[in-house]
C-alpha cells in the first residue's frame, strides 16, 4: 500500500503536535501510523533547513529534542 505525501508545512506540524503531546515519539508514531523512521527523516530535513535560517524560530527548540525519546 502507498503510503501518504505530506508537505513540509504538514510534517512541520506533525512534528510540533509530536513534541508537544507527551508521548514518546515512538508511541506517538505508532498512534498515528506514522512509521518512526519516515518520522525522524523529517525532523532531520527540518533541522538542516533550520540551521540555514538566521535566528532561529522559537520552536527550534522543541524540534531540536534528542532523538533518544523514541523509548
Amino acid at each position: 500500500m502507498k503510503t501518504q505525501r505530506r508537505t513540509a508545512d504538514e510534517q512541520y506540524q506533525l512534528i510540533m503536535e509530536c513534541r508537544s503531546s507527551g508521548l514518546s515519539d515512538y508511541q506517538w508514531c505508532t498512534e498515528h501510523n506514522i512509521n518512526p523512521g519516515t518520522f525522524y527523516n523529517w525532523v532531520k530535513r527540518l533541522r538542516k533547513k533550520l540551521v540555514m535560517i538566521s535566528p532561529l524560530p522559537q520552536d527550534a527548540a522543541i524540534i531540536s529534542q534528542p532523538l533518544n525519546r523514541m523509548l
